[in-house]
Order: structure tokens, then sequence, then C-alpha cells
């Protein structure tokens, strides 16, 4: 009897505690999203964003087009153009470094 009732108010407990977080942190915000893509979310705000995006369609669409989209950027293979190059070794070259005393 006492694990059914520790259980039950833990599960109270802890869905008091997603809809406080829900509404504190503005969940439909875009930088919730990122930091959830990031894996950068605190454990309550992955929990809250996690509830958030199964029982809000629009939400977890947006989530999916940032997910898609950092995909695309994560598989982009982008160098500096030469003359890039060549000015940051011209730089070095032209700046002095003095040794600390």
């Amino acid at each position: 009897m006492f694990f059914i009732q520790y259980s039950t108010q833990r599960i109270v407990l802890s869905a008091i505690i997603q809809i406080f977080i829900l509404f504190s942190m503005n969940i439909t915000s875009t930088h919730y999203l990122l930091k959830h893509l990031y894996s950068e979310a605190e454990p309550t705000e992955k929990l809250a964003i996690e509830d958030a995006l199964a029982n809000n369609w629009h939400l977890r669409e947006s989530y999916n087009s940032w997910q898609e989209l950092l995909g695309r950027l994560n598989e982009a293979k982008v160098s500096p153009s030469q003359k890039s190059v060549n000015n940051v070794l011209k730089y070095s070259l032209n700046t002095t470094f003095e040794a600390s005393h």
C-alpha cells in the first residue's frame, strides 16, 4: 500500500512540476527546442519538452524542421577560401608576440 501511495504522489508531483516548467519557460520557444536538440536542456526541461512534443503537433513539426536543418548543417562540408587562409597567414606573420614576464 505504501508503494502505491508513494508512486501516485510522485507521479502527481512530477506532473505539477512539468506544468510549472511549461508555463515558466514558454515551451514553444525556439530556444528550448534548440537546447533539447543539442542535449543541453536540464533534466526537468528535457521532461517538459518531451511531454510538450508528444502533445503538441505544431511544436513537434517545428522540432522536426530544426532537427532536419541541424542534420544538414552537420553534413555540410565547408572550407575557407584560399584568400581567407592567406589573410590569416599574412596577419599572423605581421603580428608580434610579446611574452609576458
